[in-house]
């Protein structure tokens, strides 16, 4: 819906959204490891976190005041808005440190079993097929 104040709220708050859950996520995706703490070594990295105040100043410049070149509402955001979108920005933390709890040496693989793989036999021929199916061994298809 456009207005005189160009692209409706919603459509900037869904962009904010989306561009402060790749910057969380950078934070996320810095450690390998199930550890709980994601902010371990973030700050002793001067270039890091130097970057990452970057992003944000020029996500909030371009939400906030760059309404035409970017078209999203000329006022911006209001703050409720900026709040209800570092809440769901922040759900990702949150995800992760659930994440950190789940022992996945006891679930169950998933791919790693014996089944013949139909696309691939479809791809190698019919008889093929007909041989590595469980029930059609015998039956002749070609």
């Amino acid at each position: 819906m456009r207005s005189a104040l160009g692209p409706s709220r919603h459509f900037a708050m869904l962009y904010t959204v989306f561009v402060f859950l790749q910057l969380f996520n950078q934070i996320n995706a810095r450690l390998l490891s199930n550890e709980l703490n994601i902010f371990k070594g973030f700050f002793s990295n001067w270039i890091s976190v130097s970057v990452f105040v970057v992003e944000v100043i020029f996500q909030i410049i371009i939400t906030e005041f760059t309404g035409y070149v970017f078209s999203v509402n000329l006022k911006g955001l209001t703050w409720q808005q900026w709040l209800i979108s570092m809440g769901f920005c922040l759900g990702s933390w949150v995800v992760r440190a659930l994440l950190t709890f789940v022992d996945f040496e006891k679930l169950p693989q998933i791919g790693n079993k014996e089944e013949p793989n139909i696309r691939y036999a479809l791809l190698r021929g019919s008889s093929r097929l007909a041989a590595e199916l469980p029930g059609m061994k015998g039956s002749s298809m070609g």
